[in-house]
């Protein structure tokens, strides 16, 4: 998508504007732009889709040095797994970083509850 037409969206919604951010700072030879939100504790799920993806390995190591990855929210609450989650997140951050690629990951209205100690949607398993 032409960073023109991403700078339109970015008015719009959050997530044109996390994938046109995401574009904006892309090094040169990342090509490629994963963008999943809603994770909500969801681990296995959300490992799946970023092996399916090619961004990790089997051992959950980053594995597509030309990709930027977009975590755009929500990979807390309601799931029983969010602070494996997290820990991912940093994990695959600071191995992308090593090899050429980028993992972003922004804070969703899930995160932000948290922060300001509204706990409706955190599962006890969290804790």
């Amino acid at each position: 998508m032409q960073r023109s037409r991403l700078a339109s969206l970015a008015g719009r919604s959050g997530v044109g504007l996390a994938l046109f951010l995401a574009l904006s700072s892309a090094a040169a030879g990342q090509e490629r732009v994963i963008a999943v939100g809603d994770v909500h504790g969801a681990l296995p799920q959300f490992v799946n889709i970023l092996q399916r993806t090619g961004v990790i390995d089997a051992r959950e190591q980053w594995a597509d040095r030309a990709t930027i990855l977009v975590q755009v929210g929500d990979a807390t609450s309601r799931g029983a797994r969010s602070r494996q989650c997290l820990d991912l997140l940093m994990q695959l951050e600071a191995q992308a970083a090593q090899q050429n690629g980028k993992a972003i990951p922004l804070l969703g209205n899930h995160e932000v509850m948290i922060i300001m100690g509204d706990l409706r949607y955190v599962s006890p398993e969290d804790y």
